[in-house]
């Protein structure tokens, strides 16, 4: 679904636009599961794969690209669509990856940003990791649309531009960022604080793939994103409290280098590449109940090419 940058108030504040936007903001995308099918789906012996490709699939149609449902065979994860509360409910999974991911969105550009409402919960206080990526649609079979979780650098292929890990601990959540990809992925500890369970939380990035440092609005202030850089923000909607998470001081969260180390190759995504795919995944929880709720319209917006 495309708009200009001078939508009409309206559209703005019924997408919350007009408290963040980049500087020349061209195309918007949103999703949310208002529209799909009451659904409670687990795993079964393989894996299984739920697409919005016909009237038949328990996902509605997004204005362009594909969303889509995976969960491993032999798994304890799963998926509850409501759409009576415009929410999708991950459970977590022992192995394997269950993931939620859209890719090939049209008019994505290499500067991005995306805004949702997640719920954490954790009610037996055990081990659980939930992450968030975003990239580009590459090759058949990247991590977007395949079985591959966000792990190690050959999973990456050239397409990952960012990580998002949300650690489950008995204290809270702990917020990390993906520095490097190679046999493994390590993660750096973002300052901002521990996100407490059973309260929403609104989580904004502000993803600029390019080589130069990119500017958006946010609350009537303005912010400077460096080049191959992402902003994260989040905003307790309890409290209102609103955090730009950091690493060493600086916001400016730098994307990770990836290496195929089986193959002795760079697999960091290339600079200008556009960001057209997104996923967030459960991997390595404990067999608990942890889960990760996702309420309301996923917004996606894009700087002007």
């Amino acid at each position: 679904m495309k708009r200009t940058a001078v939508l009409g108030l309206s559209f703005l504040l019924s997408t919350g636009i007009a408290e963040a936007q980049w500087k020349n903001q061209s195309t918007t995308w949103s999703y949310g599961f208002g529209d799909s099918k009451s659904a409670t789906l687990t795993a079964t012996a393989d894996n299984a794969e739920y697409l919005s490709k016909n009237a038949a699939s328990v996902l509605s149609q997004p204005s362009s690209g594909t969303v889509r449902l995976f969960i491993p065979g032999n798994t304890d994860g799963g998926f509850t669509i409501e759409p009576t509360s415009n929410t999708l409910t991950f459970s977590g999974s022992t192995v394997g990856s269950t993931k939620f991911s859209a890719y090939n969105i049209a008019g994505a550009s290499e500067i991005a940003s995306i805004t949702f409402n997640v719920t954490f919960s954790n009610p037996d206080k055990q081990q659980a990791t939930y992450y968030f990526s975003m990239g580009t649609k590459g090759k058949p079979g990247n991590l977007y649309n395949s079985a591959n979780a966000v792990y190690t650098g050959a999973n990456s292929g050239g397409a990952l531009f960012n990580a998002v890990r949300f650690l489950y601990s008995n204290s809270g959540v702990t917020l990390g960022s993906r520095t490097v990809g190679n046999s493994t992925g390590k993660y750096a500890t973002l300052s901002g604080g521990v996100l407490a369970y059973d309260t929403p939380y609104k989580i904004e990035m502000y993803m600029n793939n390019s080589p130069e440092a990119k500017h958006y609005s946010k609350s009537g202030k303005e912010q400077i994103v460096a080049a191959n850089s992402y902003h994260l923000w989040v905003t307790n909607t309890v409290s209102s409290k609103t955090v730009l998470y950091s690493f060493n001081g600086s916001a400016d969260l730098i994307r990770p280098t990836e290496t195929n180390v089986a193959e002795g190759t760079d697999a960091t995504i290339p600079a200008n590449a556009v960001l057209n795919a997104f996923l967030i995944q459960s991997i390595n929880a404990k067999p608990n109940t942890s889960a990760l709720k996702i309420s309301g319209n996923i917004e996606l917006a894009y700087h002007a090419k």
